[in-house]
């Protein structure tokens, strides 16, 4: 039924944001930037699109939450705990903000960031052969 995901970000500085994403290793798709907005393939289907803040306000009635405040906690699955940690020490290289970590869990492994613009992103593997209801 889903045929795609599009996480819209706003940014204060579009060029700094495509720039850490695309140092991320993520892919920016030309066809779909502009001078208000830039697509960034996260993966075949999901993709975030960063919009400057005048053009994101024109989606929303609401206010735009600032640095000091969390509007979503973006989560990523990556196939393996070594992802997890390339992704997220990389992004702490290129000056990503280190939130507190959370706890390691015996079927999950967590860590997170904030990027540019203090959005909160997650990236986590988990075990799949793992059973709640079974913890044997």
């Amino acid at each position: 039924m889903i045929k795609a995901v599009y996480i819209n970000i706003p940014t204060k500085d579009l060029e700094k944001s495509t720039r850490f994403f695309t140092d991320l290793g993520f892919k920016k798709d030309d066809r779909f930037s502009d001078s208000n907005a830039a697509m960034v393939v996260i993966d075949e289907n999901y993709y975030i699109m960063i919009l400057t803040e005048d053009f994101f306000r024109g989606f929303t009635k609401k206010s735009i939450a600032d640095e000091s405040t969390v509007e979503t906690l973006i989560a990523l699955e990556v196939p393996d705990r070594e992802t997890v940690d390339r992704i997220v020490d990389r992004a702490i290289e290129l000056g990503a903000g280190s939130p507190p970590q959370t706890d390691p869990m015996e079927f999950m492994y967590t860590r997170s960031f904030y990027d540019t613009d203090g959005h909160h992103w997650e990236f986590f593997w988990m075990d799949e052969g793992f059973d709640p209801k079974d913890p044997a």
